[in-house]
């Protein structure tokens, strides 16, 4: 998780709307595991910046299966 800055960032969310669930799934492992292995060295922002990250994704993740959810109920 070197070069972590804006466009790092930018690079992310776009993924994250362009990403199958399994994408997402296994983007939000990396940034996890990044985490764990204090690869995002800089305190405050840049870590902060990557658990709201997460959590974006587990959001998006959640959407993503009450949607389905909804459009199984309707048929």
């Amino acid at each position: 998780m070197s070069g972590v800055d804006k466009d790092f960032w930018i690079s992310v969310l776009r993924r994250i709307d362009e990403s199958t669930e399994q994408e997402i799934q296994d983007l939000k492992a990396e940034i996890l595991q990044a985490l764990d292995e204090g690869q995002f060295t800089a305190r405050g922002p840049v870590r902060g910046d990557a658990r709201r990250i997460v959590r974006l994704m587990e959001e998006e993740l959640l959407s993503r299966r009450l949607r389905a959810q909804r459009r199984t109920e309707r048929r």
